[in-house]
C-alpha cells in the first residue's frame, strides 16, 4: 500500500508492530485490508478498513445501514460521538456482539470522502480490549 500514497484516492494505513496482513485475495469486495495481532485467545485482536459507497451523510449511513445490519443481529450498539484523524473527522460507534468466542467488541470509525464512506473496524473481544487500546 505504501508505494501508491501519492495515487489520487489513496488510503494509508499504518498497523500496529508486529501485526500481520490477512491475504487480500481472503477478504470481502468492500475490505481493503485486514490486520489481525497476537491475541490472548482464540479470537485475535483485528482491524480492517473497509468502504462503501453511499449517497447521504455518514450519521444517515450508521443510522440507515449499520443500525439495521445490527439491529438484525441482535447486536447492541451506541454512538460515541467524533474522533479528530488525519483523514478528517470520524463519526465513533462501539458494538459489542456474542461469538462463539465470547462477547466481541469493536469500535468503528466511519469517514465520509466524495461517495464513499471509509469503516476502520477495530476489534476483540469484550474482556481483552482494554489491552489493546493503544494499537487501536
Amino acid at each position: 500500500m505504501e508505494k501508491d500514497k501519492n495515487k489520487p484516492g489513496a488510503v494509508v494505513f499504518t498497523p500496529p508492530q508486529n501485526w500481520r496482513m490477512v491475504d487480500p485475495k481472503a477478504l470481502p469486495k468492500h475490505v481493503l485490508v485486514m490486520i489481525v495481532g497476537t491475541g490472548q485467545s482464540d479470537f485475535p485482536p483485528n482491524m480492517n478498513l473497509g468502504y462503501e459507497k453511499f449517497d447521504g451523510s455518514v450519521k444517515e449511513f450508521i443510522r440507515k445501514v449499520v443500525k439495521v445490519e445490527l439491529d438484525n443481529s441482535r447486536a447492541e450498539w451506541k454512538e460515541l460521538g467524533t474522533v479528530q484523524t488525519n483523514a478528517g473527522v470520524a463519526q465513533l460507534i462501539q458494538v459489542d456482539n456474542k461469538t462463539k468466542w465470547g462477547q466481541e467488541r469493536q469500535m468503528q470509525a466511519f469517514i465520509k470522502q466524495d461517495d464513499i464512506v471509509y469503516i476502520l473496524t477495530a476489534s476483540a473481544l469484550r474482556s481483552e480490549f482494554p489491552t489493546y487500546y493503544k494499537e487501536f
